[in-house]
Order: C-alpha cells, then structure tokens, then sequence
C-alpha cells in the first residue's frame, strides 16, 4: 500500500514543479528541455536493465519473481523523481543547474544502485529480507542518498546569504530531521518509513518556493540580480575553455521615457527590451535585469553584439503615436579573473558603460587601461570620502558676487574643495556626482553649511559686514528626510540669521518638480532665499520654472562662451534677462571672464555677476581680507 501512496506522491511532486515554474517563474524552454533529458535519461537506462535482467531471467541464469515488475515501476517513479529533486533544489539556491555532475553521470550511478538494491533483488539474489536491511548493498544505497542530501548542504551553505537567515536555518533543520530519519530506519529493521521520510522530504521542496526569492524578473522574463549572481560564477566556474564578456546595457535617457509617456509605456519598453536581448543572444542564458533599464548580460566575447540600432518607441509600445526612438548603450568588461565577484564584473562593465551614456555619436565602449585607472580614481573617492571629511580634507572656498554698477562685493557662493594626499586636489566634478548617487552628499553639504555659519559668525562677533552667502543644495538633499530641518538648526546653533545664509539649487533640480517645489516652498517659509544655478542648460522650460518658487536667477555659464561672439547667443540671453526683469527676479550671470563680457552684460541690464574676470573661488580668510578691501576701496572713492 505505500508503494502506491509513494508513486502519487512522486507523480504530484512532478507536476507541481512544472505548474511553479512555468506559472510563477515563467520556466524556460531550455529548463524544460533539461528536465527531459534527465528523466529520459533515467527511464531509458532503468528500462534497460530491467529487459536486460528480464532476459537473463528467460534464460534460467536468474530467478525472478513476478512482483518485480511492480517494485520496477515503483523504482522508476523514485529514481527519476529523485533526479528531478536535485536539480530543483540546485535551481532553487543557484539558479542554473551548470555543473554536469549533476546531469548525467550521478543519476546513472545512482539509478544503478537503486536497482541493485531495490527489495525485489532479493528475488534475483536470494536474498532475505535481514541480508537486504544489513547487507553492503543498502550501504551503497545509504551512500547514494547521503551524497546527494550532502550535496544539497553544500547548495544551500553557498546561497545561505540571497536564501536569508531564516530560509537558511529552516532548510539545516529539515536536513537534520531527513539525516536522523534515515539513521533510525537504518538501525530499526521492522520501521519501514522511507517512502515515508522521501515524501516528506518531496512536500518540503515543493512548498520552499513560497518562501524563496524567485531567480527571475516578473516583467522581462529575464533572471533577476538573485539569479543572475548565483549564476554566472556556475558558468564561468565550468566553461573554462570560452572568453566571456560582462555586458552592460541601459536605455539612453530612460527617465525622459517615464515623464514623456504612462508608466505602462515605459514597462512595455523595458518588457520590449528584454525581448530584443534575447534575440540578439540567442545562445545566451545569462540575461538579466536588476532594476529600472539597467540589463546586464554575461556571454562569449565574440558573440558581443557591438552596434544596436534604434527601436522606435511604437514596436514597444503600439499606443505610442509620436516618433521618439529608444536607444541602446553598452559598456563591456572583458573578463580576465573568473574567480572575482560577480558584482564586480558587473561595476566595471557599469563603468565602461558610463563613459558613453547620452552620447547619440558612440553607443558602446569597452573597460580598457585607462577606465581602470578611472575606476581606481572614483575607487578611492569613495573609500576616503568619509575620512577625508572627519580630518577635514574638505574646505570651503568662496567666489564673490559683483555688483558692476558699484564695483561691491554683495553676496557670496561658498564651494566646497578637496585636497587629497594621493591625488591631490580633487575636482568637485569628479566627487559631487558619486555622492550624489551614494548619498554622501547630504552630510557633505551639512559640513558646508556648518562651515559657512561658522565664519559668518565669527565675522559679525569682529564687527565685521557681511555679506550674503549661498550652500549649494542637492536633489537629493531635499528628499532627505529631516534635511531642511538640520539645515535651519545648523544655522540656528551659530546664531546666524536666514538672512546671511541662501540655498542654491541646480536647474535639474525641476525635473519632476512636485515633492521638490513643496520642499522649496518649505525653504522660503524658513526665510531663506533660493538661487537657481544654471539656468538655461536645457532641464526646464519657462512655464516649469514659472511656478517654482525661485528668488534669484545664476544664468548658465555656457551662455558666457557665446556672449562675444554670437548674435544668436546674445539674443538667448537678451531673452532670458527680459523674462526675468518682467517677473521682478534678480539675475547673476556666471562664468565671466573678459571685461567685454563684463561690457556686454551692462549694457543687457545685468547688474550681479560672478566669475574669474573678478576672482577665483578662494580661502574663506583670503575672502574677508578682499571684502575689507573692496569695502576701503570704495570708502575712498566715495
């Protein structure tokens, strides 16, 4: 009767592990094929001997008694159920199944074994039931199944950091019980609960995906990031004889894509995408993508696909009626050491692919010597940023604010710099970026706020006037939970008025403007008056910036360049100032150099200016010494 209870049971474990991948984890028709194979495998060599046994029986050289077929069938069902198990389970922890040890040759050992010791051997070899329970070969039998559950430990210890903690623990302790199980019907002759023990041991796998994070991205169909780590060191690990590339790969300005269209059209772009990855590696299971349009793809170097057209958006998304083409770019990290993280493969190729991201001209570039030496560079930003700022490797300059028609200094813009005892100084271009996207920045601009209190402070306990000075303050400060309000204490605490201190944001700032014109409206009800930094670099149109709470305007120095020698840019800019003449808004115009631009700007009605022509960004002790003798200087004149 248990042999009955026992091939269902096997019967329904199979088909629930067809349902669940197919329905849940969108089962590939590779994996399909592989489980297959394996069962094909296992039928063909178990129907093998049995006709070869059936044979010999026939001839008089063995004896057989007629149960042997039913205990053959039942053998069948758990032989092969027993191999389906395994790569479950290994797919379940890893991903892929890319060892071959566990495709072929130890479901035939143990396919042999089985047979050999299945009970109704005892028919063929005359053995009796306490030869069967005592005998060498039911060690072998025990051997088989002890290396396979031990091979499932092995599985599970390698995942145990993607499976959790919980996840972890809870599969050690069914092992334990399955171990001890075993252990008890190996000495307990008369308790016959294998088929029991295996059962349970079946129900356990089937439930675990529940509880497990799937391997693979719901919308693309694609592995995850999970998956997609657990898997390519099986294929780099095995596959020693094939090159192989990390490929990175995202949509040029996907952002706009989302602000432009619904959000369904940007995730059948990215459903769209992930098909169009397929077809390009057709030979490839490594696909995957981790989050939002960054995919990333692990395969042989000469199947890299280096030139991708562009897609319009209308065979993404068929409701789309506007042209607008998605392109592709790709950053690609030959990989040399097969031993190193997965992680990190995937960072350089991210780096390679940074180099060309929104540039329409190249829409690929590889990780070569000298993007390592920029990795190592942006590397050690990011290791010393904290330390440079506890030992106060961070200073603040500031660049003063001219007005031309006094000749005074009359506010301020307070920048930060970095001396780096390897590099030396660093360019805020090059650090304020990665802090922006690691969130260092919040604290960075908290220090420049302390700094810029700190000497206003001082300057008004000497007796000394003083100017305005304005923080530049990030996108992400102001998404930055409690950040406005240790802005306002930071400036409290030193007994400094609003009035003494601006904010400065970027015209960027306004995309998806929204939570940032709350947090802005927020700022001036503080006291606080906002500069907009390069406006006119292409973030905004004018309706946009005409309901964002702006007090003063810093027109974008690229306007500067053409201001000489470009009617076209003389008449931009001649718009821009009109505008904000028309909305009552002071305009600094940055970037001046030459005293022509000083002249030209005059006589556009330009009163505020910052740049070189003036001065550098300096010292803060260098800039109250300037500002005593801009101060003199005029009292002299006067």
């Amino acid at each position: 009767m248990h042999y009955t209870f026992d091939i269902l049971n096997c019967m329904l474990f199979v088909a629930i592990v067809f349902i669940i991948r197919a329905q849940k984890w969108q089962f590939a028709k590779r994996r399909r094929a592989l489980y297959g194979l394996v069962a094909i495998d296992e039928i063909y060599l178990v129907g093998a001997l049995y006709f070869a046994f059936s044979w010999l029986a026939s001839t008089g050289l063995l004896t057989m008694e007629p149960f042997f077929e039913f205990d053959t069938l039942y053998f069948v069902t758990l032989s092969v159920t027993l191999g389906f198990m395994m790569l479950y389970f290994a797919d379940i922890c890893m991903g892929r199944v890319r060892h071959p040890l566990l495709i072929f040759p130890i479901p035939i050992v143990m396919a042999i074994i089985f047979l050999f010791v299945n009970p109704a051997t005892g028919c063929m070899f005359n053995y009796d039931g306490g030869e069967y329970h005592r005998g060498p070969l039911l060690i072998l039998n025990y051997i088989v199944w002890f290396s396979y559950m031990g091979a499932m430990v092995v599985m599970v210890y390698r995942a145990r950091i993607s499976l959790g903690a919980k996840t972890f623990f809870g599969l050690l302790l069914f092992f334990a019980y399955e171990f001890g199980l075993q252990i008890y019907q190996f000495f307990v002759v008369d308790f016959y609960i294998g088929g029991v023990a295996f059962t349970t041991g079946l129900l356990y796998l089937v439930i675990s995906p529940l509880f497990l994070e799937p391997g693979h991205d719901e919308l693309t169909g694609l592995f995850n990031q999970r998956g997609f780590l657990n898997t390519v060191p099986e294929l780099l690990r095995f596959d020693t004889e094939t090159e192989y590339c990390m490929v990175a790969v995202d949509i040029n300005n996907f952002r706009n894509v989302n602000e432009r269209f619904v959000f369904q059209t940007g995730n059948n772009v990215l459903s769209y995408v992930g098909k169009y990855l397929n077809r390009l590696y057709p030979d490839t299971d490594t696909l995957a993508r981790f989050s939002a349009d960054k995919f990333y793809i692990c395969c042989p170097r000469d199947k890299v696909v280096l030139s991708l057209p562009n897609i319009p958006i209308e065979e993404c998304a068929p409701e789309v009626r506007e042209p607008y083409l998605i392109s592709l770019h790709q950053g690609i990290y030959p990989i040399e050491d097969r031993n190193a993280d997965v992680s990190l493969l995937c960072d350089r190729a991210t780096f390679a692919l940074q180099q060309v991201k929104g540039d329409y001209q190249r829409t690929y570039a590889f990780f070569d010597a000298n993007a390592q030496e920029r990795l190592r560079y942006r590397s050690h930003i990011l290791q010393e940023m904290r330390n440079a700022l506890e030992h106060r490797k961070f200073s603040v300059f500031l660049q003063p604010i001219m007005d031309i028609q006094t000749g005074t200094i009359t506010a301020a813009e307070a920048l930060i710099r970095w001396e780096d005892d390897t590099y030396g100084m660093i360019s805020p271009a090059d650090f304020i970026p990665l802090f922006e996207d690691n969130g260092f920045i919040s604290e960075l601009d908290l220090f420049v706020c302390r700094e810029v209190c700190e000497h206003v402070a001082r300057w008004k306990n000497e007796g000394r006037n003083v100017v305005p000075v304005s923080v530049n303050v990030s996108r992400a400060d102001l998404l930055t939970p409690g950040f406005l309000d240790d802005f306002s204490s930071t400036v409290t605490a030193y007994g400094v008025s609003s009035e003494d201190i601006r904010m400065e944001i970027t015209e960027s700032v306004l995309v998806r403007s929204e939570e940032i014109k709350r947090q802005l409206e927020s700022v001036q009800r503080m006291g606080y008056k906002i500069l907009m930094d390069d406006f006119g670099s292409g973030y905004s149109n004018f309706n946009t910036f005409a309901t964002m709470p702006v007090d003063i305007l810093k027109a974008d120095m690229g306007f500067m360049a053409n201001l000489e020698h470009s009617e076209r840019g003389q008449s931009v800019f001649s718009s821009i100032v009109e505008m904000a003449h028309r909305l009552s808004i002071p305009i600094v115009a940055e970037g001046v150099e030459t005293k022509d631009q000083v002249e030209s700007l005059r006589a556009m009605g330009i009163r505020f200016v910052q740049g070189y022509y003036y001065s550098r960004p300096v010292p803060a002790a260098e800039f109250a010494t300037m500002f005593d003798q801009n101060a003199t200087m005029l009292d002299q004149n006067a």
